[in-house]
């Protein structure tokens, strides 16, 4: 499993802290976050980024740690074929997985410790996408298609 994590700067301890522990578990996975909880940058463009991996293939699943993680969880569902829960608890991240097949996980931390996120991320990474919940996200990727209207003159 390819793993992209990213950062706004509000997120960046916390983002240090999952890199730790991705390390710690030897999972793969590449830092495209900022350098320091200092630089003044976009965090659309890291969300982008990761989003566009997903979407290629070259990403399996990606983190993303912002101050609350709602900015960037919004900005994560924008992208066709990312699904992108914004998650604060244990339970919250297996029904992510298993029920919605999410693959994007958002935490802020503002409001999630520590031990808190690397128990989140280890039961979203360790959870699987359960084969019954396909037909709701079926419908759910038929909303993502774009609506053609027609108009007659």
């Amino acid at each position: 499993m390819r793993i992209g994590i990213g950062n706004a700067p509000s997120g960046y301890y916390l983002k240090k802290t999952i890199s730790y522990y991705l390390k710690e578990q030897m999972y793969d996975f590449i830092d495209l976050g900022t350098r320091s909880g200092f630089e003044a940058v976009d965090y659309a463009v890291c969300v982008a980024h990761i989003c566009e991996m997903i979407q290629r293939k070259e990403l399996d699943v990606g983190i993303l740690v912002g101050g609350t993680g709602i900015g960037m969880c919004i900005q994560a569902n924008k992208h066709q074929e990312v699904r992108a829960a914004l998650v604060q608890d244990v339970f919250s991240a297996r029904v992510a997985k298993e029920e919605y097949d999410a693959n994007v996980l958002c935490l802020g931390e503002q409001v999630c410790g520590e031990g808190t996120a690397r128990m989140i991320i280890e039961t979203w990474l360790n959870a699987e996408f359960q084969k019954n919940q396909q037909v709701k996200l079926q419908r759910m990727n038929q909303m993502e298609k774009p609506v053609v209207t027609h108009f007659f003159s």
